[in-house]
């Protein structure tokens, strides 16, 4: 048996990581086993799988396999990789993993599990009364009573402005349109967090606020509506152990993940972007995510993060608190 002419354009059309070995068909039909040798040159970066299914490749070079028929040995790529850093929207999402592979079904079940979310961002400048922060003094009623925890006084964290989220992550959450939730934790490697929330736009701040408790230095947030992406663990069930629909979200979402390492994430809502294991237990939400941000001198455990979850039956009342280091 001959080989054809070559190069010819092809797609791989299966790959195992397990095993490490796939196979490429030609536009004309002829198909080739391939392994890590003939992939190597495709691969952007060692030790991060990428996904290879429903890439198109120019096939350079071919050789004779020992079980018959012949093995790429020289590939390239025919068009661009598939990149996640800048994937923003669900249907941006369902587009993208299409591409890279993954089947419209999958697809549509990810696209699905997509959560809305606000990043918080960090905004330059004086902090209004009542406005969307992080540290400083909490902007509460003047009845308000200080919370402590074994007669200790709680630390004032940040507050939001409910106003200010987006109407996706609001709904999502099942939170008010209006009012004001302030966040406080105890000092201690295992805090135990607070959320109190007040009605309408409180503006006068407490005597109680100015008793001597740490604070952290203040900082005006401004929000902006994201689209966080479910954990790989929960796509792992949406796929149905299918390996190479697995293989080839994980490569995506550490692809997206990696555009935004190196930056504070603040966020309300959606997923939590976890340093030890997924934070919420079953049948929490995240409320609120805070980075480790030397601009308003928070550090939580090793440059880790801080993450407040709630129960949608129970809301504001019960809200748990995990601290973890990355």
């Amino acid at each position: 048996m001959k080989p054809p002419p070559l190069p010819q354009l092809g797609t791989i059309t299966v790959f195992s990581y397990g095993d490490g070995v796939g196979r490429i068909k030609l536009d004309d039909g002829m198909e080739f086993k391939v392994g890590t040798v003939g992939l190597k040159s495709i691969v952007s970066f060692a030790g991060e799988e990428r996904p290879l299914v429903g890439v198109r490749v120019n096939v350079e070079e071919v050789a004779p396999h020992p079980l018959g028929g012949f093995r790429a040995i020289k590939l390239s790529r025919a068009s661009k990789e598939v990149t996640f850093a800048r994937v923003s929207t669900p249907a941006h999402w369902e587009t993208k993993l299409r591409k890279a592979g993954l089947s419209a079904a999958h697809a549509a079940k990810v696209r699905a599990a997509i959560r809305p979310a606000a990043a918080l961002l960090l905004r330059k400048g004086p902090v209004a009364a009542a406005a969307s922060k992080l540290g400083g003094r909490p902007d509460v009623p003047a009845d308000f009573v200080w919370p402590v925890l074994k007669k200790q006084p709680l630390v004032f964290v940040g507050q939001l402005q409910l106003s200010d989220l987006p109407t996706s992550v609001a709904t999502d959450l099942d939170l008010p349109r209006k009012g004001l939730i302030a966040f406080f934790i105890s000092a201690s490697d295992n805090p135990v967090g607070r959320a109190i929330s007040f009605p309408g736009t409180p503006k006068k701040l407490a005597p109680a606020a100015l008793q001597d408790v740490p604070a952290f230095d203040a900082m005006a947030l401004a929000v902006k509506e994201i689209w966080t992406p479910p954990p790989v663990e929960l796509v792992s069930t949406l796929v149905g152990g299918d390996e190479t629909a697995e293989r080839i979200y994980a490569a995506a979402f550490a692809d997206h993940e990696r555009a935004s390492d190196g930056t504070a994430q603040h966020r309300v809502g959606g997923y939590s972007l976890p340093g030890q294991g997924t934070p919420e237990n079953d049948g929490e939400r995240l409320l609120l995510q805070i980075d480790s941000d030397d601009a308003c001198g928070m550090t939580w455990g090793d440059a880790g993060r801080l993450y407040f979850l709630i129960r949608a039956s129970c809301g504001l009342d019960q809200v748990r608190c995990e601290l973890q280091s990355t």
